[in-house]
């Protein structure tokens, strides 16, 4: 965890350095106000730690600094990625111009490429805000050997990252909540980062997701945000909402059907933690029933992948802000959607509901995802 926050932090205040070396580069006649900049630019640095800081007590600036200071990290992150595009085409012309010097005269100079760049900026903002609230229910139908007894047609609803925090509004979760109403499962799953604050901060919205009900059951698994926030936390706010936490257990509902829950990853590099091998509680795998493994990250256990029907899974967001998408592809193969995995087993991951950081999605729509199982 330290060295990702070292490395997170690294990576932005060099995103903010590049910003200030491009606008000094466009030789705007600013002066002094360089230095007001480069101050400003510090202080957006450190924003995300006040913003954590001020949620955990509670202070009722947490809302629009940690808005502010995530919308930063993606206006930031949209310019120096454009900008960087940019210099590698200069670079190439540059080095063309040495044997065909016309090549010289499409070189972008700097004030071209902070408005360009600002363009962008603009462009993708919208497009991330309009997206953002686009939450839609998207459907994925599986065929199955087995189905429970007595049941032509099994739904599960998948709620995940939704990230309840400082700036998730009432409106995002009603709008989660009315879809999976609409829908009528037999049963709602989530699959971790549900939560970004502490209980006690999120009692209304606990109370909310209480109200949803299914035939079946309502079960969960702490993702690796549960475990920043605390698990004794994440653990009261689950109660509070009528969630069956799933830590390192198998339940099953009906007969021929079992579910199946480990914690996610970030336990086991944190200790040595039991929970998180998913392999103990499904071999062996009854060959009557349909077992569905809950699992926040889209990580495989080899071992284990023979064992279930599918393995639910979230966290990526599906890249959530273009380009990140291909560093989420890079880290996750399988990051997004439906993917056989052999031996009768499938993986789904889902987009997510919420947002994490910056309060934008961009070609990463969110979903509420609805299963339906069906026998072969």
């Amino acid at each position: 965890m330290v060295s990702f926050v070292v490395m997170f932090f690294g990576i932005y205040a060099l995103m903010n350095v590049y910003l200030f070396l491009k606008v000094y580069a466009a030789a705007f006649a600013l002066g002094k106000l360089y230095v007001v900049l480069g101050l400003l630019l510090a202080i957006m640095v450190s924003m995300p730690i006040w913003a954590r800081r001020l949620d955990s007590m509670g202070h009722w600036l947490a809302m629009p600094v940690t808005l502010v200071a995530f919308s930063w990290l993606a206006i930031v992150f949209w310019f120096a990625a454009t900008g960087l595009a940019i210099d590698a085409w200069n670079v190439v012309l540059r080095m063309a111009s040495l044997v065909a010097p016309g090549a010289g005269r499409a070189i972008v100079p700097g004030r071209v490429l902070l408005l360009s760049a600002g363009a962008v900026v603009a462009i993708m903002t919208t497009w991330g805000i309009v997206e953002a609230q686009s939450i839609r229910a998207n459907h994925v139908t599986i065929h199955v050997p087995h189905m429970p007894d007595g049941m032509n047609e099994l739904r599960i609803a998948q709620i995940t990252d939704l990230h309840l925090g400082p700036y998730t509004g009432s409106w995002r979760l009603g709008k989660v909540l009315d879809i999976v109403r609409s829908e009528g499962p037999d049963v709602i799953v989530t699959t971790g980062d549900l939560i970004d604050s502490p209980a006690w901060r999120l009692a209304a919205q606990a109370q909310r997701l209480s109200t949803l009900h299914a035939p079946l059951g309502k079960y969960a698994v702490l993702g690796n945000h549960e475990f920043y926030v605390g698990v004794e936390e994440s653990e009261k706010f689950h109660a509070q909402a009528g969630l069956k936490l799933l830590r390192g257990q198998a339940v099953s509902p009906v007969d021929g059907l079992v579910i199946a829950g480990v914690d996610d990853r970030a336990m086991g590099l944190a200790a040595s933690h039991e929970n998180v091998d998913e392999l103990p509680i499904l071999s062996p795998r009854a060959a009557d029933s349909l077992v569905i493994l809950l699992k926040h990250q889209p990580r495989i256990n080899q071992a284990a992948a023979g064992l279930f029907d599918l393995q639910i899974s979230g966290h990526t967001h599906a890249g959530q802000l273009f380009p990140f998408h291909f560093i989420s592809r890079a880290a996750y193969p399988l990051y997004r959607g439906l993917h056989d995995l052999g031996n009768g087993g499938r993986l789904y991951v889902s987009s997510g509901a919420g947002t994490w950081g910056p309060p934008f999605r961009v070609l990463a729509r969110p979903e509420v995802t609805i299963f339906t199982f069906t026998k072969q």
